[in-house]
């Protein structure tokens, strides 16, 4: 089939974990299909990006990047201008003529068979190609995302903000899922959440995956007492998680273990939270890492202490395929077939969650036992290759069906 793929931006460098989902997803069904993707990207600084997509058999049709402030002055403008508009700030923030007239352009001259739209908040830009089959892959159910976003914030005006952008992306997702032929999501909890919430009856599952191929154990020893916590640290979700860490549960650790270190690896991280890191004893940053297999190697256990999430974490498939120990919160390994004990360690509360990783860090056979075990789970029923074939059988089905119709 010849599929038009419609995406926020490009997948490469993968330095996300919806980064990594858009590209292995579409590296996969390229193997299967024709695909065109139409994104935002600026056809000379990210040559190399787009080089990258090309390689593996996907054309790109780039539009030129839209700007959007995300720090300071900025973005309270941002904010405030939204206060007038009906959409919420992440679907009206990158909303752009040119970007539906790229989508229509591109849908009207390509003799397309099915768009598969790559984020929530362009999907009121099925409409530019309503006379295809439509399929959108939702990386989270991002009203309840923001929702338990709102619970942990602690700034009343933030706070009244984000329930506010909740309100809108409620109203949003309510309105424009139902013009989807297929709503792809990531586990059967965000399935039943979307059936549930807004009545759908065009839900699918297609879990995150990891390259097991890329990502593997290595021979080489970690460092004893080391702990690693990995995301996108320009993401909120992952600025709590941290910050958590840091203020309710590292103290905890090193009061019991002066030796214990913790290292945070991702991209992005803003400046308090550079201050919070340099300023916690035992702690230490790295960012905009380019490859994350090197402080994955190095850890002796990884933690994902997440308080705010929807979906499923790539990062604790990450560390499974690299044969590592997780200890996480129960919210960070929703949506993914674990079990408590067999495949990993889940703790909700600092104590417990201070406890479970000491007890890790002491015993390692335990450790290694977890990691043998997480990554024998990746390779049965998380690689990139069987969830492409996947969403190819889901799109041809979905094809078939309008046909049918």
């Amino acid at each position: 089939m010849r599929i038009l793929a419609v995406d926020e931006e490009l997948g490469i460098p993968q330095d996300t974990g919806k980064k990594l989902r858009s590209f292995h997803l579409l590296r996969e069904t390229a193997r299967l299909h024709e695909i065109t993707c139409v994104a935002y990207a600026d056809a000379g600084p990210e040559a190399d990006s787009i080089r990258a997509y090309q390689d593996v058999g996907i054309r790109v049709a780039p539009v030129p990047r839209v700007v959007v402030r995300k720090r300071g002055a900025g973005l309270l403008l941002s904010f405030a201008r939204n206060l007038l508009q009906r959409d919420p700030f992440s679907a009206a923030a990158y909303d752009t003529p040119r970007f539906r007239e790229a989508v229509r352009r591109t849908a009207e001259g390509g003799g397309f068979d099915l768009l598969h739209c790559e984020l929530t908040p362009f999907a009121h830009l099925a409409r530019e190609a309503a006379r295809i089959p439509l399929v959108i892959d939702a990386h989270n159910v991002e009203a309840i995302l923001l929702e338990r976003m709102a619970e942990v914030v602690e700034n009343p005006l933030k706070k009244i903000a984000v329930r506010m952008q909740a309100r809108k992306m409620d109203r949003f997702e309510r309105e424009h899922y139902p013009a989807f032929d297929l709503v792809c999501c990531v586990s059967d909890i965000d399935r039943a959440a979307l059936v549930q919430r807004y009545g759908l009856a065009n839900v699918d599952v297609v879990p995150n995956g990891v390259d097991i191929d890329a990502l593997r154990p290595r021979d080489e020893p970690p460092k004893p007492g080391s702990l690693l916590f990995t995301g996108s640290l320009d993401w909120r979700p992952n600025q709590d998680a941290l910050a958590y860490f840091l203020k309710e549960i590292l103290a905890v650790l090193r009061a019991r273990d002066p030796s214990i270190t913790f290292t945070a690896a991702g991209r992005r991280p803003p400046e308090w939270l550079r201050s919070l890191v340099a300023g916690t004893p035992g702690a230490a940053l790295l960012a905009d890492v380019p490859d994350m297999r090197e402080p994955l190697a190095r850890a002796a256990l990884i933690v994902v202490p997440l308080r705010i999430g929807g979906g499923s974490r790539l990062k604790i498939l990450d560390a499974f395929a690299m044969g590592k120990a997780v200890v996480s919160t129960s919210l960070g390994a929703e949506g993914l077939d674990v079990v408590d004990g067999e495949d990993l360690v889940l703790a909700d509360d600092p104590a417990g969650f201070a406890g479970a990783a000491l007890a890790l860090l002491r015993d390692r056979e335990r450790a290694a036992s977890l990691g043998r075990a997480g990554r024998a789970l990746v390779e049965a029923r998380y690689s990139w290759r069987a969830i492409g074939r996947r969403l190819s059988d889901l799109w041809i089905r979905t094809a078939a069906a309008r046909r049918g119709s």
